[in-house]
């Protein structure tokens, strides 16, 4: 399924000196399967009734770097890693109101199975201000109220609620 999946969506992407501003959503959703995507000297700003990046499962080398991320009127973390691997986040400022990086698996949401984990991630030299945690991996560990909704699989999250966040690397 996941190599399916990342063989049909979008990759190689570059969004280079940008700015992004949400008029209230997220800023950035990097889309189910999306792999090899940089975004660099990019600012993101604005408010946001969720987190200001994004990043879906099955995604893979997605790095922000040089950046600044603008959290604070966000109201969740300012950037959600949902079972993306190989994941870098380096030399960002993020600002945030709760919490800077959140690095989980939605285990069973809406009855999806998440095949991969935030695993392999680098997360370096980061300016976090604001409140909460700078960076928390695995920081759901199966505690949702809809985590047995994919239940009845062998594989992912449906055998698995654990975020199952290894081999991060946080300097």
């Amino acid at each position: 399924y996941v190599t399916w999946m990342r063989a049909r969506a979008p990759h190689h992407i570059l969004i280079e000196n940008t700015v992004i501003e949400s008029v209230g959503g997220i800023a950035l959703y990097v889309y189910t399967g999306v792999t090899f995507v940089t975004l660099r000297n990019v600012t993101i700003t604005g408010p946001s009734a969720s987190v200001m990046v994004y990043i879906d499962a099955e995604t893979s080398r997605i790095h922000l770097e040089d950046s600044f991320i603008d959290g604070s009127e966000a109201s969740r973390e300012t950037i959600a890693v949902d079972a993306s691997d190989w994941v870098e986040i380096r030399r960002n400022t993020i600002v945030s109101k709760h919490a800077g990086v959140f690095a989980y698996r939605n285990c069973g949401e809406d009855g999806v199975i998440r095949h991969t984990t935030p695993s392999h991630g680098v997360y370096e030299s980061n300016d976090f201000q604001g409140s909460g945690p700078s960076i928390e991996l695995g920081s759901r560990q199966g505690n949702r109220d809809y985590c047995g909704d994919d239940y009845g699989w062998p594989y992912g999250s449906s055998a698995s609620d654990m975020d199952h966040a290894r081999w991060n690397t946080v300097l």
